[in-house]
């Protein structure tokens, strides 16, 4: 599914690789193989200081005619700290240029040109490295200021809830990860119950596991239904696709009306949620395009450096045969604000609970 020219790359990195005297030089030869495939879910499970982060990480960046604007911080980032917000046009990070960054994490091993691989590049840079200052020259309202990471990242629990209005409530998941986001969920679920409908956040949702956010379907829906298909490599290509299910969970069902928010750092696991309840019929999905990590990964030890390395094993699809990574929001949210100052993710979802869309079908 990628464009990289494997035998360019092993022909460039094998001399590399050779010439690697300390662990650290090794590390970024693995890092650069991985990087042929600019895929956020490539990556190893250490990192040298001077290691690129992980995709995406920070920031969302928009280029527009030779001007890069900032369309989503991620909630609990570094450069989140520095005061950032979207529709700052951002000129230079740490002082490189923005252009020049994304130039230098281009891939440049590819068969043919490939936009997703640009997308990529760009997302990689502002991301910065485990070490960046995150030092942003920015333009804003015509003016050039310097803007860096100062306080401390204010506590956010896993899940949070509140009633943005008196018959519509919001529950905020951050990560699909830990065991206890289910119970915090249900939680939430019961203090909500009586709404009419309900908006779910994951906006800046670290992704996680299938294991955490099923049950939190299943709370949505009342029997057992298919959400999604999955598929597997079968030597050069890919294998059938098979269907995965989803049980309905708990002593009752929430049927109100759903909204789902996504922005650019709803990432993988937070993807396939969103996913799986429009596929259901149970939600919208409110907001912009996601971080388009579309498969289930895999893991693998290197037998010598005992390095685990982490790759996109098992493409996901929408019900509809939708790859993942292709998923659009069913309403589109402009996210560079609002006149009133309001969410403007928040406000879409109300206004199309308002609009009466329809409950559990």
């Amino acid at each position: 599914m990628k464009a990289t020219d494997w035998n360019g790359i092993i022909t460039a990195l094998i001399p590399r690789a050779r010439a690697a005297r300390d662990d650290t030089a090794w590390l970024h030869v693995l890092e650069e193989a991985l990087d042929a495939l600019y895929d956020g879910h490539a990556q190893l499970n250490t990192n040298a200081p001077d290691s690129w982060r992980p995709v995406p990480y920070g920031l969302w960046v928009q280029p527009n005619n030779g001007r890069y604007v900032v369309t989503a911080v991620q909630r609990g980032s570094l450069p989140e700290r520095t005061g950032l917000r979207p529709g700052d046009e951002l000129v230079a990070i740490d002082g490189v240029s923005v252009s020049q960054l994304s130039e230098s994490r281009r891939p440049r091993l590819l068969t043919h040109a490939d936009p997703v691989a640009d997308e990529w590049a760009l997302a990689s840079a502002v991301g910065g490295r485990h070490n960046s200052r995150y030092e942003f020259l920015i333009r804003r309202a015509g003016r050039e200021s310097l803007l860096t990471p100062s306080g401390t990242t204010p506590a956010r629990d896993d899940v949070e809830w509140k009633r943005v209005r008196s018959d519509i409530g919001l529950i905020a998941i951050s990560t699909f990860a830990p065991n206890g986001v289910v119970l915090a969920f249900d939680r939430a679920l019961e203090a909500l119950r009586n709404t009419r409908g309900l908006i779910v956040d994951v906006r800046s949702n670290a992704g996680g596991d299938t294991a955490i956010a099923r049950p939190i379907i299943g709370r949505l829906i009342t029997a057992r239904r298919q959400y999604a298909w999955m598929t597997s490599r079968d030597g050069p290509g890919l294998g059938p696709r098979r269907p995965e299910f989803v049980d309905a969970r708990g002593p009752w069902t929430y049927s109100a009306p759903v909204m789902v928010l996504v922005d650019r750092f709803s990432v993988s696991m937070a993807e396939g949620f969103a996913m799986a309840l429009s596929g259901l019929g149970r939600a919208r999905i409110v907001g912009t395009r996601m971080a388009r990590l579309g498969a289930a990964v895999g893991r693998i030890e290197l037998p010598y450096s005992k390095i685990s390395v982490q790759i996109s094993t098992e493409p996901v699809y929408a019900i509809d045969g939708t790859p993942r990574w292709e998923l659009e929001p069913d309403v589109v949210v402009n996210p560079l604000g609002r006149a009133d100052g309001n969410d403007p993710f928040i406000a879409a979802a109300i206004e199309e609970l308002e609009r009466g869309r329809p409950a559990m079908r």
